[in-house]
């Protein structure tokens, strides 16, 4: 791949996981409260914990789709993992994305959709390594 393409990527990464990786960094902020509101009977901390767990494999099968993409030899994670983080991560942003929408239509779900298109884009550009065993 060419250092354009390659900056190009970069840049669409940062653009549209950006955002999301700074939700998830503020939500790793409150695993204490979630947890606390799990003890003290209050089920809600079961959906926030999921989501970041979720998040959480999502950010690294996008690490490693990214490092595959940038460089096929290099070892990562197995192509069933990245599938499976994946569709991990996707779920806990629908699932964010289901928490914002409550209040009616705003900027953040757009925001919140971008991780989404960036990821069907980036396992396009990984498809040869993500689903080697299925063609």
């Amino acid at each position: 791949m060419k250092p354009l393409k390659k900056a190009l990527l970069l840049l669409e990464v940062i653009a549209c996981f950006g955002p999301s990786f700074l939700i998830l960094a503020m939500g790793i902020i409150v695993i204490p409260v979630a947890i606390t509101s799990i003890f003290n009977g209050q089920y809600s901390g079961i959906y926030l914990l999921a989501m970041l767990i979720g998040g959480g494999f999502g950010m690294a099968s996008l690490i490693s789709l990214v490092i595959i993409i940038f460089d096929p030899d290099s070892p990562t994670l197995s192509p069933s993992k990245i599938k499976l983080f994946m569709i991990f991560g996707m779920l806990a942003v629908f699932g964010f994305l289901f928490m914002v929408s409550e209040g009616g239509l705003s900027w953040q779900m757009l925001v919140l959709c971008l991780p989404i298109l960036a990821s069907i884009h980036l396992l396009y550009l990984g498809r040869s390594y993500v689903f080697e065993n299925n063609c």
